[in-house]
């Protein structure tokens, strides 16, 4: 590399504010095969992780059964037309209002104002897939599309990564798109067009094009087929108001989550954009999160039905970005979570709802809001969804009360290192010790208030 392409390299990181800001170190302790075995305390925490070298999946798909998912299917859109769920609804409030007056732990209106404003940041313009490059006094945005020719594709892939960081991500991996993972069809929620009033639904197509179309005037939407590659992000949730599952409390760390990721994906779509691709941002919509992110490496799908990852377990929110920009895709990990999964069942057991499975999983689906063909433990979301309105807010326990939910510690990385071994002897040891600690059992609420120092996302 000359000189003159060092500094241009310098002045780029300087001008971004990225200089200073550097990736999570993983290291490669060995490789057997096609398999590499990798240890970062800053993304994995104190597991040794599995990754597969040649990027293949660790899970399995029935491809008989299994067709890409129609959004409006999803608990949260069948509240916009499913009369069912929208009967259910109705009570929501009344809830709210009884909770108060009893004075509920977790319930009253200070733990329903945090809540409530937690989700401030949930705003869709974030959420826009085409804005102008243009900006007053900003004559960089005339210049053609950042073309890195003197970094390799892995440095241009590091940069992007250290920018999700920068704007709030506390993991962030990259994928090859999965077309398989792409909605059949939309469903906007909210009004996503002037002269639209109320949800729509539209088909999505993958296909040629030289500009995304998020929602058109004859409601379809469009990929472009160049959008190969898709970074995804989770953001930490508190783990001090997720302790207070299922108060309000618990719900603002959710509804924050929202916020930040709104703001994350957003920036990062932004910024790429800057640089003369196309990034189009999302949250729960267009595409399923969980799959694409375990298809990044970020985790492993548990018996919850959440992603689980080595550091935070499912305490978190996961947003995404489809993009053009060329990238070198993570491959998927394994750390024993489908072993230490069938052994446990400590969110099945503590579920409110009875809304999580017990036994082995399976390729059917529990209701028409599951989608069959892949092998899991399908949860019946509708039984979920109907406990948060009798509950006045929505929930969290199975996040808590889930092993992998844990702050670092000796004890803590002692136990993530044996769970690593998958033997089944060995977890029902693990589990044994989490019970007998007391781990997952229901916390006073109250107390969220009167803590002086507390562990908060980084």
């Amino acid at each position: 590399m000359t000189e003159k392409k060092k500094m241009r390299r310098r002045e780029f990181l300087k001008a971004t504010g990225l200089a200073g800001l550097t990736l999570p170190a993983i290291k490669i302790v060995s490789r057997a095969n096609n398999t590499e075995f990798l240890s970062s305390r800053e993304q994995y925490g104190s597991f040794l992780v599995k990754r597969n070298s040649k990027g293949d999946p660790v899970y399995k798909v029935d491809t008989s059964k299994y067709k890409r998912f129609v959004e409006k299917d999803t608990m949260f859109s069948r509240s916009h037309w499913d009369q069912k769920t929208m009967d259910m609804e109705k009570q929501y409030q009344g809830t709210e209002l009884q909770r108060i007056k009893n004075k509920d732990p977790g319930y009253s209106l200070l733990d329903y104002s945090f809540n409530h404003a937690s989700w401030t940041g949930d705003n869709n313009s974030f959420y826009k897939w085409t804005s102008s490059r243009s900006r007053p006094g900003k004559a960089l945005y005339d210049l053609p599309a950042w073309k890195p020719d003197d970094l390799p594709p892995r440095e241009v892939t590091n940069i992007i990564k250290k920018a999700a960081l920068f704007y709030g991500a506390s993991m962030v991996g990259v994928a090859k798109l999965d077309e398989r993972w792409v909605y059949l069809k939309a469903f906007y929620r909210r009004q996503e067009r002037k002269d639209q009033q109320g949800p729509v639904e539209a088909d999505i197509f993958i296909k040629d094009a030289d500009e995304p179309v998020k929602l058109s005037e004859n409601n379809q939407v469009i990929i472009p087929k160049s959008c190969k590659y898709v970074i995804a992000m989770v953001l930490e949730m508190d783990i001090d108001a997720s302790e207070a599952a299922p108060t309000c409390i618990a719900a603002a760390a959710t509804g924050n989550g929202y916020s930040r990721m709104a703001v994350t994906a957003g920036t990062l779509a932004q910024f790429i954009r800057g640089l003369g691709y196309m990034a189009l941002p999302q949250g729960n919509d267009t595409s399923l999160s969980i799959p694409i992110a375990v298809d990044a490496g970020l985790g492993e799908l548990g018996r919850n039905g959440l992603l689980i990852t080595p550091k935070f377990g499912s305490r978190f929110r996961i947003c995404k970005v489809f993009t053009d920009m060329p990238l070198i895709p993570d491959g998927p990990i394994s750390f024993g979570v489908t072993e230490f999964c069938e052994i446990c069942g400590k969110c099945a057991k503590y579920c409110p709802s009875g809304s999580i499975m017990e036994g082995p999983r399976t390729y059917e689906r529990r209701i028409f809001s599951n989608n069959p063909g892949v092998y899991k433990w399908p949860i019946d979301p509708f039984k979920c969804y109907q406990y948060w309105q009798e509950n006045g807010t929505d929930c969290n326990t199975c996040i808590y009360v889930c092993p992998y939910n844990k702050p670092e510690s000796w004890l803590h990385d002692a136990a993530r290192n044996l769970i690593g071994f998958k033997s089944s002897s060995l977890n029902k040891i693990i589990l044994e010790l989490d019970n007998a600690c007391g781990y997952g059992e229901e916390k006073n609420p109250s107390q969220y208030w009167k803590k002086n120092n507390f562990i908060h996302i980084s």
